[in-house]
C-alpha cells in the first residue's frame, strides 16, 4: 500500500489525472479502467476530458457499482460520469459500460457481468474506488453479504445497515473484480474521510466490519487524500 496525501484538491487532481495519463501511455492497445461515483471524483473527470494526452478511443470505461435508480436520476453514478465526460468527449458514452437500471435487479447484475467478461483476461488495468465513512468500498457494506462473494463479479448489493440511506438497493463488482485490476486507486477528501483512512492503515479491524481492509491484499494499492 502507498499512501499520498495532498494539500490542495488541485495537486489531488493533478496527480490522480496523471496516474491516467501513465497508464494510457505505458503500452499499446485499449486499456481497459473502471470508475467509480460520488463527489470526490467528478472534477478529476472533468479535468481528464480536456486532458489532450489521453486517446479515448482506446479505452473502454466502467462503473464499479450503481444505485438501483432510473439512469437519469440525480443519484446515478452513470449520470454523474456522463455529465463529466461528455461535455468535452462527446462519444464518451459509446466506450462506457454501466448497469442497465431499467432491467430487474438481478438481471441487470447477470447482464453487466456478462458484458465484463468480453474483459482480456477479466481484468482491468485500473479500478478507482472511493470510501465511505463506514469504510464501504464500491457498494461493498460492511456485514454485507456481498463481502463473501468469491465466484460472481457482480452482484445486487443492499445497504441494510444504515437506517435511512436514500438508496437501498445497489450493484456493485464484487472482490473477484476489483482484486484482479492491474492497479487499484482509492481516491477520499475531507476532514470526515481522515479517520477511516487512519482506520483502514492502523486498526486491526477485519475486512467484515471495514470492506476496504480488502483493498490491502492487492499487491499495487494505491490512497490519494486530501482535507
Amino acid at each position: 500500500m502507498n499512501v499520498s496525501k495532498f494539500n490542495s484538491s488541485t495537486q489531488f487532481i493533478a496527480a490522480t489525472e496523471a496516474v491516467i495519463v501513465a497508464l494510457c501511455n505505458a503500452t499499446t492497445g485499449v486499456k481497459h479502467i473502471a470508475l467509480s461515483g460520488g463527489k470526490t471524483p467528478r472534477p478529476i473527470y472533468e479535468a481528464l476530458a480536456t486532458n489532450a494526452a489521453i486517446h479515448f478511443d482506446d479505452i473502454e470505461w466502467y462503473l464499479v457499482d450503481e444505485r438501483y435508480v432510473p439512469l437519469d436520476h440525480p443519484d446515478s453514478n452513470y449520470k454523474m460520469i456522463v455529465e463529466a465526460f461528455s461535455a468535452a468527449q462527446p462519444t464518451f458514452s459509446e466506450h462506457f459500460h454501466y448497469f442497465d437500471t431499467s432491467l430487474p435487479l438481478k438481471e441487470s447484475a447477470h447482464r453487466y457481468e456478462t458484458e465484463l467478461k468480453n474483459i482480456p483476461g477479466l481484468q482491468f488495468d485500473l479500478c478507482v474506488l472511493g470510501i465511505g465513512s463506514d469504510g464501504h468500498t464500491a457498494s461493498l457494506f460492511p456485514g454485507s453479504s456481498a463481502l463473501y462473494e468469491r465466484e460472481r463479479l457482480v452482484v445486487p448489493a443492499i445497504n441494510e445497515f444504515v437506517p435511512h440511506p436514500p438508496v437501498h438497493e445497489r450493484l456493485t463488482l464484487t472482490w473477484p473484480m476489483i482484486l484482479k485490476s492491474k492497479e487499484v486507486l482509492l481516491l477520499a477528501s475531507g476532514q470526515e474521510k481522515q479517520a477511516i483512512i487512519a482506520e483502514l492503515q492502523f486498526s486491526h479491524k477485519q475486512f467484515t466490519e471495514l470492506p476496504a481492509k480488502k483493498l490491502l491484499e492487492h499487491h499495487n494499492f494505491k490512497i490519494y487524500f486530501f482535507s
